[in-house]
């Protein structure tokens, strides 16, 4: 019997494992600079678009992703259609592409009043389902359709 138990235990430890699921956000930089991703949200994390204008939780700017780095950027244990769900009533995301050198330059407040972007990319939940969850910067031609300012061009 008490092995049984144990087994019992150890079965459904291992089913508890396969369903913790991961949904990762991860970026590319294909640029030969580092940069920094900023996800546009207020103080709730709740997605501001359709204004762009940046925020002011200059908190929310990923870790540097160096040139030629690929780097997980945010998601987790919930799945993105319920992170739209709840935190993203227009069904946009807005986020940002800042370079790095740009963030020891300025102040927060200068990049968000000259706008020191390199691209805002403006995904609804459909766009990271095509794109795999994975954004390239600079956009690839699979990110073509994405709203991007300023536009992709090849």
């Amino acid at each position: 019997m008490r092995y049984f138990v144990l087994i019992l235990i150890i079965l459904v430890g291992c089913e508890h494992v396969a369903m913790d699921y991961s949904y990762p956000l991860s970026v590319k930089n294909n640029s030969d600079h580092s940069i920094n991703l900023y996800l546009n949200d207020n103080e709730n994390f709740v997605s501001i678009y359709p204004d762009t204008i940046i925020s002011n939780f200059s908190e929310r700017i990923s870790q540097q992703i160096l040139s030629k780095e690929t780097r997980y950027i945010a998601g987790g244990s919930a799945n993105w259609e319920s992170i739209f769900r709840v935190s993203v009533p227009s069904d946009t995301l807005s986020i940002f592409v800042i370079h790095y050198d740009s963030l020891n330059k300025y102040s927060w407040d200068e990049i968000r009043n000259n706008y020191e972007v390199l691209k805002r990319f403006d995904f609804s939940l459909q766009d990271l389902e095509h794109i795999n969850y994975l954004i390239e910067y600079p956009a690839s031609s699979s990110m073509s359709e994405i709203k991007q300012f300023p536009k992709y061009e090849e």
